[in-house]
């Protein structure tokens, strides 16, 4: 969805607005957009004179009420307990929330303030309304509801529109219930077909219903993606059109050429000299001292890594900035020689033989999941190569060991679990929004 203009007419509005659309269509993704939990790719959205997600957007959740598509309640919590939490955070007296509150309980049809949250959507939908927001963004509020409440919230939302210049943004596929909306727009595929009000739409059209009309401007819809196909009627991201397969290597510059680590092709490790020739990067095992770095990439993890060797340094760190490798490696002429002198000089080394013993490393952290895998691999090959060395010169590898010992508490898992379930279940975002 790219459609920028589109979303600044939504927000124009101190009216009903409702957008209608299939499940899927981008219903959710645009209203996570207005509220500043997800990012356009193209385009503006200002809200209440501000970019949302932004500092001092000017939309902060006192002015904001927002219902997701999921509950996103805390179930454990009473519908007192819920109010009281959101109240709070909405910057409300208790005072102020109690009455609030017994509003909602005789509006909504609620049971007991001390009933358990549990799955009542009705409770969701009096957080939103809460704080009397001046923007009002809810996401399927009427879903399961009974027709009769149904009606009832729509009458009370088109009287706080009338009475309190308020906004209200609301989606549903209930299409026919969106006539009582100022305006609407009809979606599909991540695009706005129309956006009009009701009565014109069907005197436009000629059609008795809004269905109709949805029908209509979908099938004009296709028709226009048929005759143009190779327009991008649908704004839906694929993974094909994020070229993940692009980026199938980490490059290596080794101190006899420059080495690249491919994923999922050769394994065969391969080194270009100053002459272009191609030779094995070899070392001598045991206790010797000779070319270490190649020693120091035998030590890489080859499932995930496959070596693939550049003519020339600025040639590796081109293959990362283009998008061809996903990081690159480079050893200084003198890798070995400035290694042996650090490990036998320790506190006395000159800082420019610390520097020539450095593995210079260039990642792409556009994946952040790669990048940390990638980062964790080569630290554990360098643990894995110094052990060795120490290993077979008949010292305690134990000294390649960091000298930290870490235990993990089940307070920890506990509080990893709390959080991946509250962002799962939409809590965080809630929270965020009502708190920013």
């Amino acid at each position: 969805m790219n459609s920028g203009n589109y979303w600044l007419s939504i927000l124009r509005f101190e009216r009903t607005y409702g957008l209608l659309g299939a499940s899927g269509c981008g219903k959710t993704t645009l209203l996570s957009c207005i509220v500043g939990r997800r990012r356009l790719n193209t385009g503006e959205i200002w809200v209440l004179g501000g970019k949302p997600g932004t500092k001092g957007s000017g939309v902060p959740g006192k002015r904001v009420g927002y219902m997701p598509q999921e509950i996103a309640l805390y179930g454990e919590f009473t519908i007192k307990e819920t109010m009281m939490y959101f109240g709070w955070i909405f910057g409300m007296e208790s005072k102020e929330i109690y009455e609030r509150l017994q509003f909602l309980l005789n509006f909504l049809d609620l049971p007991s303030q001390n009933r358990m949250v549990k799955n009542l959507r009705r409770v969701s939908f009096a957080v939103a309304l809460m704080h009397d927001p001046e923007l009002l963004i809810l996401d399927e509020p009427t879903v399961g509801v009974d027709p009769l409440l149904r009606q009832s919230i729509w009458n009370h939302l088109v009287q706080i529109t009338k009475d309190g210049n308020k906004t209200v943004i609301i989606t549903t596929h209930y299409i026919e219930e969106a006539r009582q909306a100022h305006t609407i727009g009809l979606m599909r595929s991540g695009k706005l077909l129309a956006e009009e009000s009701p009565h014109v739409l069907l005197s436009m059209y000629g059609c008795t219903s809004l269905e109709e009309v949805f029908l209509k401007l979908s099938r004009k819809q296709v028709q226009v993606g048929a005759a143009q196909p190779d327009q991008n009627i649908s704004n839906n991201i694929s993974l094909a059109t994020l070229n993940w397969a692009k980026k199938d290597s980490i490059s290596v510059t080794e101190e006899s050429g420059v080495v690249g680590l491919n994923f999922h092709q050769s394994k065969e490790v391969l080194v270009t000299d100053s002459n272009g020739h191609l030779d094995e990067c070899g070392y001598e095992k045991g206790c010797k001292f000779s070319n270490l770095s190649c020693r120091y990439l035998e030590t890489l993890n080859t499932s995930t890594m496959v070596k693939q060797y550049y003519p020339d340094q600025d040639a590796a760190r081109e293959a990362v900035k283009s998008g061809d490798a996903w990081g690159a490696l480079y050893f200084t002429e003198n890798f070995t020689d400035a290694l042996v002198a650090r490990m036998a000089l320790g506190k006395d080394a000159e800082k420019e033989t610390l520097e020539q013993s450095e593995v210079r490393v260039w990642l792409d952290m556009s994946n952040q999941q790669i990048g940390i895998i990638l980062q964790r691999d080569l630290q554990l090959a360098y643990q894995n190569f110094t052990k060795d060395i120490l290993r077979d010169c008949d010292h305690n590898e134990d000294l390649a060991e960091i000298p930290i010992s870490i235990v993990f508490f089940l307070a920890v898992a506990l509080t990893s679990s709390a959080l991946i379930i509250e962002r799962m279940e939409g809590l965080l975002d809630r929270s965020w929004v009502a708190g920013k």
